[in-house]
């Protein structure tokens, strides 16, 4: 996503490694926060959190 130029503006999460990638890319980084959904974008920073990850992910498919 970050190299298809299509963060800038999003509200995203990642795993911490990654924060300065998602800022530069123009992402609006959300620092520690579980999940985040900004339209069609759903992230989440670990995979200890796949269990909200995923239900978010069904909720949206669902939709």
């Amino acid at each position: 996503m970050i190299s298809a130029k299509v963060t800038k503006g999003r509200k995203m999460t990642g795993y911490w490694s990654i924060e300065a990638d998602l800022v530069n890319s123009g992402a609006d980084y959300q620092h520690k926060a579980p999940l985040v959904i900004d339209d069609n974008f759903i992230t989440s920073p670990h995979y200890n959190d796949n269990g909200v990850f995923m239900r978010a992910v069904v909720d949206y498919l669902n939709k």
